[in-house]
Formats: structure tokens, sequence, C-alpha cells
């Protein structure tokens, strides 16, 4: 009984495995929309679809296919499948690329290449960045290597920049892989700057407080003193009355505070 229970338990997890690790599938480009947002959502969905299954080339045009309708399918049936049956193997790069150029407007890519151009990392972390500024890049047609890293760098913060170059890292002298792996590393280098000095805005802010609350302390003792030692009243006018008090006063903290610098500094 026990073995069989073991065995169930096993054959449950590897079921709970298996689950785990099979990829959503990419939601269906329909009708070929030239909305720029939808394609960039098919393409990271397909792209992590077709890695998890690691398909090979010879297999990507007819699996991309299955999640195309309408003026998308007809770029599958139309020209994937004639390049399919001529015994040619695609990259996934190279179907995305055709795909956006038979379902975009012509002028389409130049307003890409305008938008690349204005591409700034924002919000972004600098692999999210580079990510979606590479699918930019790829789809406004933008190959050359030194346009590719003069994208890169302007696009990136002022201060990410600004730590490349204290590290001697330029666009003439390293090339994209070596810019995005030390963007990445000055990204977190800045992170752990910018927590080192949160936190020592916050030790001086307590003591500050700490401070505040020990020159509270010293005037309360000293009011209490005063008022306790105070002498009575005397006779005499208002005015004569307040100056004598006001002098007592004086000296009376005058020789306190003598005696608490004394004692504790």
């Amino acid at each position: 009984m026990q073995t069989l229970l073991r065995r169930r338990r096993r054959s449950a997890r590897t079921r709970n495995a298996r689950t785990a690790s099979i990829p959503e599938k990419p939601n269906r480009y329909a009708n070929g929309s030239s909305d720029i947002d939808k394609f960039y959502r098919f393409c990271t969905e397909i792209k992590d679809y077709t890695d998890e299954y690691k398909i090979h080339p010879k297999r990507l045009a007819t699996t991309v296919s299955r999640f195309l309708d309408g003026r998308a399918w007809n770029y599958y049936t139309h020209v994937l499948t004639r390049e399919v049956q001529r015994g040619k193997a695609h990259t996934l790069k190279e179907i995305l690329v055709g795909l956006f150029d038979y379902c975009f407007p012509l002028n389409f890519k130049e307003k890409l290449q305008t938008k690349a151009k204005n591409f700034r990392q924002g919000g972004l972390d600098v692999r999210e960045y580079i990510y979606k500024l590479e699918t930019l890049l790829d789809l406004a047609g933008i190959n050359e290597e030194k346009d590719r890293v003069h994208h890169l760098w302007d696009g990136l913060h002022v201060n990410i920049r600004t730590e490349l170059t204290s590290n001697k890292v330029t666009t003439a002298t390293h090339t994209w892989d070596q810019i995005r792996h030390e963007a990445e590393f000055a990204e977190a280098t800045i992170e752990l700057r910018e927590e080192a000095e949160r936190q020592k805005a916050r030790a001086n802010k307590a003591t500050g407080i700490i401070v505040e609350i020990m020159v509270t302390v010293m005037v309360m003792v000293l009011v209490i003193g005063l008022l306790a030692e105070m002498p009575p009243l005397e006779t005499g006018t208002r005015d004569q009355l307040f100056k004598s008090r006001l002098l007592w006063m004086v000296q009376w903290c005058r020789l306190d505070f003598t005696t608490f610098e004394s004692a504790f500094l």
C-alpha cells in the first residue's frame, strides 16, 4: 500500500512538473493588425514559445503559422510556404521581419526608424530597454552594428552613460554586447551606491532626532530647576519686580549651564 502511495505521489509530481514547463500559447496575430504594440506582444510570445519547445528551423514557419489569421496568414501561404517548399530554413527573426514588411504600410518602417532614434530607457531597467530597442531596430531595418550601438548608447540614462564613460566604455571601442554587459553592471553599481546614500541619510536623520530630544530634555531640566529655585515675590512696583525677576533668571541660567557644561561636555 505504501509503495502504491509513493508511486502516486511521484506520478503527481511528474505531472505537475510537466504542466509547469509547458509554455502558454501565443495570442493569435489576427488579421495582420498594424498595431505595433500587438505585434511586439506577438513577437515576444512566439519567441518564448518556440524557444521553450526548441523548434527546429525547418519547422519554425509552420509553427508560427498556427497563430496567424487574415493578412498575416496570407503572408504564410503566399510567401513562406513557397520558400519552405524550396527547402529554405528560416530563423524566427527572418519570419517576423518578413511578416512585418508584409502587414505594415511601406512608410511605417520610416516611422519606426524615427521612433528608434527617439527611444529612451525611461522607467525601464537596462535589460528590458535593450530588448525593446533591439526589437524596434530589427523591425526598422537598422542592421549596421555602428548605428545600433549609437542608438543603444543615446537611449541609456544619463547616470549610466556617465558611469560607462568613467569606466572608459565608448561607442568607438566597444560592441553592442560589450556595452550591454557594462550597462547592466553600471546599473547595479548605481543602485548599490544610491542605497548606501539612502541609508546614510536615514542615519543622519535619526541622529538629528536624537539631538533634538536631548536639547528638549535640557530645556525641560532648566525650566524645572528655575521654577523650583525661584525666590518668593518681593514688594515693589511692577517694573521693579519684572526687572529683578529677569535679572535673577539670567544669573540662574548662566550658573546652571556652567554646571551642566562641566558635568557633561
